[in-house]
């Protein structure tokens, strides 16, 4: 059933491969206009939920309903309400960043009749790219830039969802707060739903304003705990304090937290 709260909601979601449980039991739930990060151990499917999401891979059992895309949408504008940004955006080499981000536009017949320059050169402003660097190609760019690339292509449908997928790994930490920034700057000025998958502890205590955590039981990886991320340090929950202790930048978070309490 839709509940009106959330844009995003999962309900008892199931993966099987090759004979083994991977996801048991997942439910989650995410709020438009904000980030909400999936974090968990590795190894332990977090980039398979999101491949169910995105339905790039059938679930075996559970819903997932996007309560903010028109169903009776035909597949491919269905599909421009969501964007991704991967570890590894997938860039077209032979083109220039500006060309980059049209030919993404040039894909869905919605936009056929829309001012597409208006629109490149507006994604291109978001993500903080400068005109001077419109005719680049991407092996000219920075890792940091081509992360901004990929995040342009993300946006230019406007999307209602954005997904990433450990976009800030192979960055050093000052782009990595960059792209983060922007991640978020994005979705509330877009009024976006945003989930990340992430290793990095960072980005969750940074941007991330609902957080996932996911771990392995004898079923199956299952949802251990949901909430906000300033309420995770009273959660209760030994799997997800193991988990989070271990990284000295979440003992300095709960200490503040707890500090300024």
């Amino acid at each position: 059933m839709k509940n009106e709260k959330y844009s995003l909601e999962i309900h008892n979601l199931k993966k099987i491969i090759d004979g083994n449980v991977i996801l048991n039991d997942i439910n989650a739930h995410f709020k438009s206009k904000e980030v909400s990060v999936i974090i968990g151990p590795s190894g332990i499917g977090k980039s398979v939920l999101l491949k169910c999401i995105l339905q790039l891979i059938n679930k075996d059992g559970g819903e997932i309903n996007f309560n903010d895309i028109n169903h009776d949408k035909s597949g491919d504008n269905a599909t421009a309400s969501i964007g991704m940004l991967s570890q590894s955006p997938i860039l077209y080499m032979n083109k220039t960043v500006y060309e980059n981000v049209k030919f993404s536009l040039d894909l869905y017949p919605d936009f056929k009749n829309v001012d597409k320059d208006k629109i490149v050169k507006h994604c291109l402003k978001q993500v903080k790219i400068n005109k001077e660097d419109y005719n680049k190609y991407p092996l000219e760019l920075s890792g940091g830039m081509q992360k901004k690339l990929g995040l342009a292509i993300a946006i230019v449908y406007k999307p209602k969802y954005l997904f990433c997928d450990e976009h800030d790994s192979g960055l050093d930490p000052e782009n990595a707060v960059s792209i983060n920034q922007l991640i978020k700057e994005i979705t509330i000025k877009n009024k976006m739903t945003t989930v990340i998958v992430s290793h990095n502890l960072e980005t969750l205590i940074n941007i991330g304003k609902h957080v996932i955590f996911l771990d392995k039981t004898s079923e199956g990886t299952e949802t251990l705990w949901e909430g906000d991320t300033n309420e995770m340090i009273y959660a209760q929950n030994p799997n997800l304090e193991k988990f989070l202790s271990a990284n000295s930048l979440y003992n300095k978070y709960k200490e503040n937290l707890i500090n300024n309490k």
